[in-house]
């Protein structure tokens, strides 16, 4: 007597759906079966993975037994690497997902509705992808991306000057334009408009809220500010005259806001006089920032023959 056995896999969308197919020759028909499982038909269906066993007896009592066995499909894995976000809110991060095993291609499902393998440009949050391979076997994997840098930085004002909350650098802005050279901790508002500061961490930048100055409260201090000669190619005097005595810096900045150069007087006066050197520069527009204890001021210089 003999016996051969075939059979079908499972899939994982239906893990009971094996099958065995056996067949038998010589000996004494007809014959009887027992699987392992307790079935007693010669063939198996609607059966899970795993090792099934049969012992055939024929009618004149000899026995033989037969195995076959019925692979489960390999679930694919899943791995991700993570790009956490630059700076808070900047919407940068990255999910980078890497799948291995099962049976390709691989299609895709992110909790944000994303349906490729990697995604970006992801503010921060945990986010999960179901893996689904070629034979239905699903796997899950899941990436947190955590907020960047975050540095909250105020404004408030009194009296026209506008005072930031600290911070490691300070840069003022009118009506959403740069103010040259205004780098300090405050500002004295001299025209009405919208004003905020920024402050730079590493990549990052980070704005202030934004107060609306309606009306000037103060006079300004400066009577005039005189620069000669302008434009300039060797060295240039710059006069100030005040209507209140006060302390004056006076900075040489580009059009970048960088600074150049910086003199001052520590004594209080109404009028000061400063010499400065340009011809080291290069041809193009700079600004003269002149700062007293409450107010600054720009004047454009032209540096060139």
């Amino acid at each position: 007597m003999t016996a051969s056995v075939t059979g079908t896999g499972i899939t994982c969308t239906s893990p009971n759906s094996g099958t065995v197919d056996l067949t038998v020759g010589g000996g004494t028909p007809s014959y009887t079966y027992l699987w392992s499982n307790n079935a007693i038909t010669q063939d198996l269906s609607g059966v899970t993975a795993g090792t099934y066993t049969v012992t055939i007896t024929d009618d004149a009592g000899c026995i033989i037994t037969q195995t076959y066995e019925i692979e489960a499909p390999e679930v694919p894995t899943a791995s991700v690497v993570v790009t956490n976000e630059t700076c808070k809110e900047a919407g940068d991060g990255e999910i980078d997902l890497t799948v291995t095993g099962g049976t390709g291609p691989y299609s895709f499902l992110w909790s944000n509705n994303a349906i490729t393998e990697d995604i970006d440009d992801l503010d921060d949050g945990t986010y999960t992808v179901t893996v689904t391979d070629a034979n239905g076997c699903v796997t899950t994997q899941t990436g947190t991306v955590i907020a960047g840098d975050d540095f909250p930085i105020t404004i408030s004002v009194s009296n026209g000057v506008l005072t930031a909350t600290t911070a490691p650098n300070y840069q003022w802005y009118f009506n959403g334009d740069i103010i040259i050279g205004a780098n300090g901790q405050t500002y004295n508002a001299t025209q009405p408009g919208s004003y905020y500061v920024t402050t730079s961490v590493g990549p990052c930048k980070f704005g202030s809220n934004i107060i609306v100055i309606t009306g000037v409260e103060e006079a300004s201090n400066f009577a005039n500010i005189n620069v000669f000669p302008n434009p300039a190619s060797d060295n240039i005097t710059i006069t100030v005259n005040l209507v209140t005595p006060q302390k004056v810096v006076v900075d040489l900045v580009d059009v970048l806001g960088r600074k150049i150069s910086q003199t001052t007087n520590g004594n209080k006066a109404n009028t000061y006089q400063f010499n400065m050197s340009v011809k080291e520069l290069s041809q193009g527009m700079y600004f003269l920032t002149v700062t007293t204890e409450n107010e600054s001021k720009s004047v454009k210089v032209i540096v060139g023959n």
